[in-house]
């Protein structure tokens, strides 16, 4: 459920042709995914593509830890 949530934001970003985008990680603040489960998903289901909408995207986190965690993620799945 949270996947098609964040595919269906991504392309609605690209329809308003925005280029960053700042989120939380989605799906964390509810319990319902851990901080590396809700990282993923957003690394995964991102558009990836030059030129594209959107093409940058900042996770919003709290904690250094946190930050920490999102950037190894990330690291991972790029």
């Amino acid at each position: 459920m949270i996947r098609r949530a964040l595919v269906s934001a991504w392309q609605r970003a690209a329809d308003w042709e925005l280029k960053i985008i700042a989120s939380p990680l989605v799906g964390a603040e509810s319990g319902q995914l851990s901080l590396e489960e809700a990282a993923t998903l957003m690394a995964q289901t991102f558009p990836a593509g030059a030129g594209s909408f959107p093409s940058v995207l900042h996770i919003m986190v709290e904690r250094d830890a946190d930050r920490e965690l999102v950037e190894a993620i990330l690291r991972r799945t790029a």
